[in-house]
Formats: structure tokens, C-alpha cells, sequence
């Protein structure tokens, strides 16, 4: 049940941190079986994504920082947002689909941690708490991270500076 329940966010993940969909659905696997693993550290009072999403992350670093590989995968947020859409009003207007997309193409010019950190927190709807325990930062960091993300993206969209040969 977790596991079909998580494996779509998981994957997204882990995609956005490798080169193939079959690395990232071995890493995605890597996921669950150390989650099954280390179940006994898992708190019962918190919620078990945040847990998860945390262990998957830093599967995801730990991969990076073996492989020293970051290139950008334009098609994820697609994948990432796909779920957002399909749970939303099927009947979008024209004007919201256009604003969609230029959110989208300003989310994959953002650096990848402030990526991923906004999309933890509201796409996942992680507390605040929540994602500082999953990047190991501070409460206080996390809100800094998370208000100068918004802002970015804000900045961009305002400017319409969603041109993705322009990311740092």
C-alpha cells in the first residue's frame, strides 16, 4: 500500500536526479527496501512521507556525489506536475494551462535544491518542519529557503523569464 501510494513521488525524485528512467527506478527501489530496512527508526507520531521523501533524498545525494553527474531533464516537471493536473479541474482554461507551463519552465531553471525544497513543501505539502528535517537545516533555514524560492520563481514570472537556456 506505501508503496503504491509513494513510488509516483519517489520516482519523480529520484529522476530528477539521474540519467535514465531505469536508474531512477532502481534508486526508487533502493528507496523502499532501505525504508523497509530502517522502518524501526521511523517515529509513529510523525507522517511517513516527510520520513521517506528525507531517506529517498539523500539516496538521490549519495548517487550524485558517486557519479558527479548533473544534467537537467527538461521533461521532469512535466512528470512532476502531471499529478497536479490530473487531480485538478479537467475542464482548465486556455489562460491556467499557458500560467502552468510557465511555471513549469521557471521551476526547472531554479537551482536543484530550491527545486526540490518547493516542491517538498507544496507540492507534497510537507510542513515546514517537515523539509528542514528532510535537507538537515534548521526550521529557520528552510523558511529563508522556501520564502527566497518563491520569490525567485515570482521574479521570473513577473519578468517572463522562463527561458530555460538561461539556467545557473
Amino acid at each position: 500500500m506505501l508503496v503504491d501510494r509513494y513510488q509516483r513521488p519517489i520516482f519523480n525524485l529520484m529522476l530528477r536526479s539521474v540519467d535514465t528512467d531505469d536508474e531512477a527506478a532502481d534508486l526508487t527501489q533502493e528507496a523502499f527496501v532501505r525504508a523497509y530496512d530502517r522502518l524501526a527508526q521511523f517515529k509513529g507520531e510523525k507522517r511517513f512521507f516527510p520520513w521517506l521523501y528525507s531517506l529517498a533524498l539523500n539516496l538521490a545525494r549519495d548517487w550524485q556525489r558517486k557519479k558527479r553527474t548533473r544534467k537537467s531533464k527538461h521533461h521532469l516537471v512535466e512528470q512532476e506536475f502531471q499529478g497536479y493536473e490530473e487531480d485538478a479541474n479537467q475542464n482548465i482554461n486556455k489562460d491556467d494551462r499557458e500560467d502552468l507551463r510557465m511555471l513549469e519552465r521557471a521551476m526547472l531553471r531554479l537551482p536543484n535544491q530550491t527545486r526540490e525544497i518547493l516542491i517538498s513543501r507544496f507540492r507534497h505539502g510537507c510542513s515546514v518542519k517537515e523539509v528542514a528535517r528532510a535537507f538537515d537545516i534548521s526550521e529557520s533555514a528552510a523558511k529563508m529557503r522556501l520564502k527566497r524560492g518563491v520569490e525567485l520563481l515570482r521574479d521570473m514570472l513577473v519578468q517572463g523569464d522562463t527561458s530555460e537556456s538561461q539556467k545557473n
